[in-house]
């Protein structure tokens, strides 16, 4: 993980990442220079352990994140996450 990250864009996979950073070029946003990433967390069912790492009960980064709809309906279970957890805008 780069060093001074600020936020961290968690998308499902590399097509995604590959995606999310063309569009942020195109519309003019440096993500190096706003120190965001984007971390493709090999699909949905991976979302909680990469917010307790890199959230606020982790490295306390802003968190951000995309998912398809099919994502949406895979179950994701948000009282698993703490309440500062599910407080992220991912």
């Amino acid at each position: 993980m780069e060093v001074g990250a600020r936020t961290a864009v968690l998308v499902e996979g590399w097509s995604d990442q590959a995606a999310v950073e063309t569009l942020a070029r195109r519309r003019g946003l440096d993500f190096r220079a706003e120190r965001i990433l984007t971390i493709p967390i090999g699909g949905i069912t991976n979302l909680g352990a990469f917010v307790h790492e890199l959230g606020p009960s982790g490295l306390r980064l802003g968190l951000a994140g995309l998912c398809d709809a099919a994502g949406v309906g895979a179950g994701l279970n948000l009282s698993s996450f703490s309440r500062s957890e599910r407080a992220c805008s991912c």
